[in-house]
């Protein structure tokens, strides 16, 4: 199905529209690591760097070499370079500046996608990136993963919502893009604590949404957690609904970039219930087809950033 026919609002499809050509994401590694594991290990209890790095990327690799071997890979394309992996606004301002423009600098970059914590946002970084951002399109994606503290203090996450929401802010007053992360089914949230995250980034005004459902990654610490039975994980037919569930409540104007994780198959032990990623997203749409309705049918009105 097109992106134009979904019923829900594709980022991809935000891109092609802002662009008039189809862009690709190209994720790349400064090879830098988390300073939050360091400074807080074990680090998050789900993570586990070597499920998310492409294949093509290597830690001998400099930036330069990345972003050659991946245009190499999407030839065609427009690009937004993404600074995906580790904490990519941690560091000194005027070092991460170099870096932001080296890779807008590459041919057919139209954009800088930075993901990071909300807990490295400071006032001196986002004053690089709104400079930035009116020479070129910037997107901060926020590593959130659930809006309760009780959650992201089980989870070891090292931030609190109240941090997201102060980053979010600065972000926004400053006319920079933003993107949320949220993981569905972490242990101890109900549906009715999902649905209060959404609601609540809908209410923040947030431009875009990225949903992971819960994977237990091999080398991740709370994988011994699943192996001795304490957690649950959602089934193959209980995710679709509670997407759709979730889509419903927020705004059209809300950018979907992600429904499902995308993880390394060699270092995930769970779920093992998606055949492939487009089935699933097929799932998705059908239960929308199922109901009649498409995001944003029962969203409350929010004043979403432009």
């Amino acid at each position: 199905m097109a992106d134009n026919n979904l019923p829900y609002n594709s980022f991809n499809r935000f891109l092609t529209d802002k662009f008039g050509k189809n862009v690709r994401r190209l994720p790349l590694d400064l090879g830098r690591g988390c300073p939050h594991r360091q400074k807080n290990p074990p680090g998050c209890l789900f993570c586990c760097d070597e499920a998310i790095k492409p294949a093509y990327l290597t830690a001998e690799d400099n930036l330069a070499a990345q972003l050659a071997e991946g245009a190499r890979k999407f030839t065609g394309s427009l690009f937004m370079p993404y600074l995906q992996s580790g904490v990519n606004t941690a560091g000194e301002p005027a070092e991460l500046k170099r870096l932001y423009e080296f890779c807008l600098t590459f041919p057919k970059a139209v954009g800088l996608i930075i993901a990071t914590r909300p807990d490295y946002i400071s006032p001196e970084v986002v004053e690089t990136l709104a400079e930035l951002n009116k020479k070129s399109f910037i997107i901060v994606e926020l590593g959130l993963q659930s809006t309760h503290n009780e959650t992201l203090i089980a989870l070891n996450r090292g931030h609190s919502y109240e941090d997201f929401v102060k980053s979010a802010t600065l972000l926004k007053n400053a006319g920079i893009y933003q993107a949320a992360h949220l993981i569905l089914g972490l242990p101890g949230e109900s549906r009715a604590m999902m649905e209060q995250s959404v609601d609540r980034l809908a209410e923040l005004g947030i431009n875009a949404i990225k949903f992971h459902h819960l994977q237990i990654l091999a080398n991740a610490p709370l994988a011994s957690s699943w192996q001795n039975g304490q957690i649950g994980l959602l089934s193959a037919e209980e995710y679709p609904p509670l997407i759709v569930d979730l889509l419903e409540r927020l705004p059209w104007e809300m950018h979907i970039m992600r429904l499902i994780t995308n993880t390394n198959a060699n270092a995930r032990l769970a779920p093992n219930w998606q055949p492939t990623k487009d089935q699933m997203l097929l799932a998705i749409q059908k239960e929308f087809a199922r109901r009649g309705t498409r995001q944003g049918v029962c969203a409350i009105s929010h004043n979403l950033l432009a």
